[in-house]
């Protein structure tokens, strides 16, 4: 979601240049499912820059998507990607309005996809996510239960009109579950959320990381993408970098 006007390669040399050690790449825009060859391209060219971790952020929709149809090339393009993890997202609505049978397709596909992940050492998160069934964590946790599966996670991100000392909450139910952190400031508006410097938002991502613990079953790098970055612009990619890598480097 940051730079989706800018290339992979221009994309890849700003990283390079501002600390950035792992990226996701969105299937919508920069890497289409299927496109094999680009795939490696961008891989390849990551390990030269020294980002070694690489995520593949698609929009496959458990319990929406065509499963049998969409896995099989997510997958694919995730491992030519060299990608260690896989996102997805759950259902359509949330969870408060969604039917039995999309809970049930939903933990069902998911199981399919963390299966055929698992084959090719990818981990699959489902987005956290206004407007779909892990729009909260208690909705989250009900459908990680369901699907059941040792491959499966969830990503956190803030749901920006609420509070911190819910973000908090959320992380912390997560825990178990919990893989990497989608990272941004916004501030809620009306018709919509604007972004702003992660700079104003420092103080609650320090609280967030010192509770950002190691999940029981994920024993691979945890991860914080830099998601949204205010008007596309690079001075502000530039500064919200440092924020992130003192944060990051604060764990360590």
């Amino acid at each position: 979601m940051t730079f989706r006007n800018q290339s992979a390669e221009a994309i890849l040399d700003i990283a390079a240049g501002n600390g950035v050690k792992a990226i996701e790449w969105g299937a919508d825009v920069h890497l289409p499912p299927g496109a094999l060859g680009r795939a490696q391209e961008i891989s390849d060219r990551s390990a030269q820059l020294g980002i070694q971790e690489r995520s593949y952020g698609s929009y496959f929709r458990a319990g929406v998507s065509d499963a049998e149809a969409e896995i099989a090339p997510l997958i694919e393009t995730a491992a030519a990607l060299g990608a260690s993890h896989l996102r997805v997202w759950a259902g359509d609505t949330s969870g408060a309005t969604a039917s039995d049978k999309l809970w049930g397709d939903a933990a069902r596909d998911l199981i399919a996809v963390a299966d055929a992940a698992a084959g090719h050492g990818i981990a699959v998160s489902v987005e956290y996510h206004r407007g779909t069934l892990t729009e909260t964590a208690s909705d989250t946790i009900k459908l990680l239960t369901m699907a059941d599966h040792s491959n499966l996670y969830s990503l956190w991100q803030p749901v920006p009109d609420r509070a911190p000392a819910d973000w908090l909450t959320e992380l912390s139910l997560l825990e178990p579950w919990l893989s990497h952190l989608h990272v941004f400031h916004w501030q809620p508006d009306t018709p919509r959320d604007q972004r702003r410097p992660l700079r104003e938002g420092e103080a609650d991502w320090q609280t967030l990381f010192a509770h950002w613990e190691q999940s029981p079953r994920w024993d691979g790098a945890k991860i914080a993408f830099l998601e949204f970055v205010a008007d596309d612009r690079e001075e502000n990619f530039v500064d919200d970098m440092k924020v992130l890598n003192s944060l990051c480097s604060a764990r360590t």
